[in-house]
This record gives C-alpha cells, structure tokens and sequence, in this order.
C-alpha cells in the first residue's frame, strides 16, 4: 500500500485497535499528524511515546448525543420486533421477544454515532484524512469496518483508507461456534437433577457473592459460558460443544439465520453503505441469529419437564433471548441480576421475571413491550463497593453542617467510540469552580474511574497533580463519599451516586449536553428529579449556594437520603428469596 503520508493530511485514529496498529508500525506513519477524538485515546497516544498526536474533537450539537440514542432505541425496537416474528413462526407458540434489542442498540449506537461524527469531522482543516480499516465485523459494540466504512462514505474524496489490519483484540472469530449440547444438558439432569441455569457475564464485581448464594440455594446448576465478558458461576459441567461436534443443525434454525440475515439487509441498508462492510456484517449477524435459534432449541428440549430458577444478568451479549424464551417455554422462574447497580436494558419478558437492584435506585425494570417487571432491592449490591458480602454494613450518613469537600465524579474518561466524554467541556467547567472552590475555602477533588486511561492527561489539561489525583482515584469509594459533603456528576450519570447519598453527601448532575435521562439506562434518581440535572452555568450557580446556605446544602442532602429510604424499603440481604427456593431438586435420580 502508498505510503500514506503522501496521501492524506492526517490520520485518524478512532480506537485502541487503530492505536496498536499505529504504534506497531511507527516508521510508516512518522510525521503524519494523528487525529483522536477523545482524551483517552490521547493519553494512551503519548503513554505509547506517539508523536504529532492532536486531540479533535468534533463540534456535535447539543442533541446529537442523545438524538443517536434515541435513533439506536427506535432501531434496536424494530430490528427486535420484525426477527420476533420469524421467530414465532418457525419456532411455534412461546415468548420470543427480546432476543436482539439491547445487542442492536449498543451495536447501532456506535454506528449512529460514527455517522454524527463523520458529518460533524467536515470541519476539521485537514483536506483529505486517512482511515484505518479493521477487517472484521462489529461484534457487540467494537469497532469494525462497518465503523470506519461510514467516514468514507460520508466523503469518499476526503476520507481514504490507508491501510487495513487484521487482528482487533476484541474480536471472537468463533464467537457463535460453540453452541448448547443439548445431550450434555440431558445428561446432568438425570445424573443430578437440575435446580438453575445461570449466565450473568459481566457481572465481575458481584460474581464471588453470586456464587455463593446460587451455592447456597440450589443444589445442581448448570452455567453457561458467554463469548465476551464471561463470568463462571459453579461450573461443574460442560454443556456446550463446537459446533461441528454436534449433529447436523435444526432445518428450522438454519432456516431463521438466513430469512434474518434478508430482513436485517433491509432494515440497516442507512448504517452499512458499502457492500465490502456490508456483507461481512450480515453474515456475522446472521450467525449468531442461527447460533441463538440452536441454543433455545436445545435448551427447550433438553429441560422439557423441568423449572430449574435461571439466573441472568441484564447485559446480553448473544444468549439472553434463547434463555428467556426458554424459560417462558418451561414455565420457569427468572433472576435478572444487574450488570451494574440495576437493570439498565430492557428485558424480554416479566413471566415469573424478578429484577434485582441495589437498595435505593428505585428504578422501573421494563420489557421490550413497555411491561413492568417485578423488582427486588437487595442490600448491599454495588459494582463498586468493596464489601459485597452478604450483611454488610452500609456506612453511617453523617451531618453536613457546611460545604468542605466538594468530590467531581467522572462516570468514564474512556470508552472507545461508544461516547464520548468532552474532556473540553470538563475543562471550561473544571477551572472556574477550582477557582472559586480555591477562593472559598472548599476542598475540591475530581474522582474518574478507577480504570480510566486518562489520568495523565487528565492532570496535565486541567492543572492537576498527578500524584494526588492518582492517589484519590485509589481511595476507596465510600471512604470518599464519606469525606465528601457534595458530589458533582459530570456528564453521564455513574450507579456510584448512591454511595454519596447513602453518606449523606448532596448530589447533582451537572452536563454539557441534553441527556436522554427518560431511557431505561438512567438512574431514576435523575429521570425522578431526586438528583438535580443542571447545565454546566446553572450547577456553578447552584454550588455556590449551596456553599453559601449551609442549610440549603443540608436539606438537599437529607431529603436525598429520605427519598433513598423509601426507595430502599423492603430491601433483602439475600439476591434470592428463600421462601420461593425448592427443597429438593425439580428432577431428581432414581434410587
């Protein structure tokens, strides 16, 4: 390939992998000015030793964010709503909603947010820009070559490839290949009988705790493993095998990954213009639609006669569906454990669905159908704490008498295309309360992620040591919250809010953007109005007077704190009822 230098202006470099595939091939594109579009890429650029790195931000509209959202919403809810229907008519009666809904709208975010980039990066000064181009299909919501394809169609004279690559760390080429054995499943239920089905990937924080009481309450489970972000629970027996150890495929299930892959070419023509991202795509989609179909049709047939308890978790990454379905076909009862604080997707079904949600959010757990599901508040439940034991103490609210501390909580600093956090935004919001705070006595400390890629740029751009900062991002977080006496939500909204309310620490959100805090992905301490959401002029306002009306500062906290008790009441120690747990397993072996 030309050397790309003499073809492009700059080069852009839109995600971790285009950033491996630069810094492993430095001398071909030394001098080339390297574009980035947020500060996480930046930091880990120069932590590479990168030279010529330009943070670029495009100049989005205030609704555009959310606009992108709301378009992945309506297009998530179709796609979901039109493959339901060959569902229904190749797999006979059942509930066969909810199998790609939240799949396709993390997938169609970040393409739709790609588009809003690329119309929004015309204005850059560069004349012709270069793309790298990932040879793979979007798995989940990484970057593919869909992602890249759609800077070149917006302006094929300004955007050009200049180079492809092959391996992207986040990419499963046998993601859909190892597939529900249905003969294995059989076989742990007449061996041992079967108590549960668990699948919670993602769940990292909570997963000691999940094991144990899954331990705790049912005698024989069987687990089974995801692709991405897998999370065991009490894996005591294989139930999946490749796919070409097992026998020849349902006709009915190839015949559904063909008849989606048709409807799916239809229905997001708009988000993969060119046919050599296209095709690629679809077949990848259309593999995991078959892959899907074999595994409820295994799992339907295996467990016929059963109501094993299946523990799930609200973040799908492919299997959540056929599960959910299977289930509804058993007549069996549902644990929905959340992947953060509480279920943030909407769920295929609620027939004998019960959500779990850390004591205090009060959120609405819906279906796909707009159905309210049945919550359950659980104490303590929190991705974020470190004692997640079940019993553990929740820390002592103390008495806010003035502003002290103000703690500025980042929720990422880094999420590879998906969004992205204006680090220029938080700059112009940062200096003038660090000057006031500094002027008023006020203790001011800013809290990302723990694992925010960003810390040195983080101090560098807003004047920070980088000591401290590392040091405060090391703290524990209710150590944190309770040090603090107001906390400031910057941008998104973080699950970690509860830990400062539970402190008696005051909460705001303050956002450069209108945020779309109606969706279910938002706390409804936000959408509810119990957590002010404020423009970034009207949170420096509302800071000052809070640190000027002590008492302000003190009413906001405590009736914070009484709307979290009324949220909370109810809460249980336990992820599982004990009244509803069986005494013995459904199926059990002969003497």
């Amino acid at each position: 390939m030309s050397d790309p230098r003499a073809l492009v202006d700059g080069l852009l470099v839109a995600s971790r992998a285009d950033l491996a595939h630069v810094a492993a091939q430095r001398e071909r594109y030394e001098g080339l000015r390297l574009l980035v579009l947020d500060h996480g890429l930046w930091s880990e650029a120069l932590a590479l030793g990168l030279r010529n790195v330009t943070l670029r931000r495009p100049e989005l509209g205030p609704d555009d964010s959310a606009r992108a959202v709301a378009q992945s919403y309506v297009h998530g809810s179709l796609i979901d709503s039109e493959l339901a229907t060959l569902r229904r008519q190749l797999f006979g009666p059942g509930v066969f909603d909810g199998w790609d809904i939240s799949l396709f709208q993390v997938a169609l975010l970040r393409l739709l947010f790609v588009r809003t980039v690329a119309a929004a990066a015309d204005r850059f000064p560069e004349g012709r820009i270069g793309v790298l181009r990932p040879q793979v299909a979007q798995q989940c919501y990484f970057e593919s070559a869909a992602g890249a394809d759609l800077f070149v169609a917006n302006d094929p004279t300004r955007w050009i490839v200049v180079d492809h690559y092959a391996t992207v760390q986040r990419h499963r080429p046998s993601a859909y290949g190892e597939l529900v054995d249905a003969e294995a499943v059989r076989a742990v239920v007449q061996q041992h009988g079967i108590d549960a089905v668990t699948h919670v990937p993602t769940c990292f924080y909570d997963r000691q705790r999940i094991e144990a009481e899954v331990a705790a309450a049912y005698r024989s489970t069987i687990d089974i493993p995801s692709a991405f972000w897998d999370q065991p629970v009490r894996r005591l027996h294989r139930v999946t095998a490749p796919r070409a150890a097992l026998p020849a495929p349902d006709a009915r299930a190839v015949a559904y990954g063909q008849r989606a892959r048709a409807r799916l070419a239809e229905l997001v023509a708009d988000l993969l213009p060119l046919p050599a991202s296209r095709e690629p795509q679809l077949d990848d989609w259309a593999r995991r639609c078959e892959a899907q179909a074999l595994d409820f049709l295994a799992l339907r047939s295996a467990l016929a006669g059963t109501q094993p308890r299946f523990v799930l978790c609200d973040h799908d990454t492919g299997r959540n569906g056929p599960l959910f379905s299977a289930a509804a076909a058993l007549d069996a009862p549902i644990t929905v454990l959340p992947h953060s604080g509480y279920p943030s997707f909407q769920l295929p079904h609620a027939r004998r669905v019960t959500a779990v949600e850390r004591a205090g959010y009060g959120q609405r757990a819906m279906t796909v159908l707009g159905q309210v599901v049945t919550m359950r508040p659980v104490r303590p439940l929190n991705p974020v704490r470190q004692a997640t034991a079940p019993g553990a103490a929740t820390p002592a609210a103390r008495t806010r008498t003035r502003l002290g501390r103000l703690c500025l909580l980042l929720n990422a600093a880094h999420t590879d295309g998906l969004s992205q956090p204006d680090l220029l935004a938080l700059a112009a919001f940062f200096r003038p309360l660090q000057a006031w705070c500094q002027a008023a006595g006020i203790d001011l400390r800013l809290r990302p992620k723990p694992a925010s890629h960003a810390l040195v740029v983080l101090a560098s751009v807003l004047g920070l040591d980088p000591a401290r900062l590392a040091a405060d991002v090391q703290q524990p977080l209710d150590e944190a919250a309770q040090a603090s006496d107001l906390c400031v939500l910057f941008g998104e909204a973080s699950s970690a809010l509860l830990n400062f309310i539970e402190a008696g620490c005051a909460v705001v959100n303050a956002v450069h953007e209108s945020m779309p805090v109606g969706l279910p992905a938002y706390p409804a301490l936000l959408a509810g109005g119990v957590v002010p959401v404020l423009g970034l002029n009207e949170a420096l306002q509302r800071i000052q007077t809070l640190a000027q009306q002590p008492e302000a500062l003190a009413d906001l906290a405590a009736r914070q704190a009484a709307a979290l008790a009324q949220r909370a009441q109810g809460a249980s120690d336990r992820l599982f009822d004990p009244c509803l747990q069986p005494e013995r397993s459904a199926v059990l072996v002969p003497d």
